[in-house]
């Protein structure tokens, strides 16, 4: 029996915000799902979209390597010019943004409506 794939990815494009949001759901981990999600991530930024969205709220769990793709999905959107944000982080993750210091350098937002204004808002 084939294994289900450790995460999920949704894409959506709303309204006239130039933005983009992931919608992640299970595992963030080492796996090949994963890491083609971050080349996703990459192929937007790189297609000129700049405000990214990270929709968290269906994690189950994430590893270091997870931790390490979500690192790299900022470095390559800050490094781009793009905007990078967290909607809806769960706390398991929480907890482990702060043990490697990088809650307080992600944007986060309790909700993707709260996520889009602010965006909107800082053009």
């Amino acid at each position: 029996m084939r294994e289900r794939p450790s995460l999920e990815v949704t894409q959506e494009r709303p309204g006239d915000l130039d933005a983009v949001i992931f919608r992640l759901a299970g595992k963030v981990t080492g796996t090949p799902e994963c890491y083609e999600f971050l080349e996703d991530v990459r192929d937007v930024i790189h297609a000129g979209r700049k405000v990214i969205l990270l929709d968290l709220e269906r994690v189950e769990k994430m590893s270091s390597p997870g931790i390490g793709i979500l690192a790299a999905c900022y470095t390559s959107a800050t490094h781009a010019g793009s905007r990078l944000g967290l909607v809806a982080v769960p706390e398991p993750v929480a907890v482990m943004l702060r043990i490697v210091c990088l809650w307080d350098l992600l944007p986060r937002y309790a909700n993707r409506q709260e996520a889009l204004t602010a965006m909107a808002q800082s053009r």
